[in-house]
């Protein structure tokens, strides 16, 4: 997250931590559990589906919600 982080920073953009998301995509049956911060602010779980810009992202990364 720190070359994100840096990358935003480096253009001038500042992102909004409250808005920012986690999520794992993993192609196995075990789930990828970890805790991603920015700032050392820990990002909230997305759970196993997250929308944007209309599209539908899975953590088992199909396209079944379409």
């Amino acid at each position: 997250m720190v070359a994100v982080l840096r990358w935003a920073d480096g253009r001038g953009l500042e992102l909004n931590i409250s808005k920012c998301r986690s999520m794992s995509f993993y192609r196995t049956h075990e789930r990828i559990d970890y805790s991603y911060a920015i700032n050392n602010n820990v990002l909230l779980f997305a759970g196993n589906e997250i929308t944007d810009l209309d599209i539908v992202f899975d953590c088992e990364l199909n396209f079944h919600a379409h």
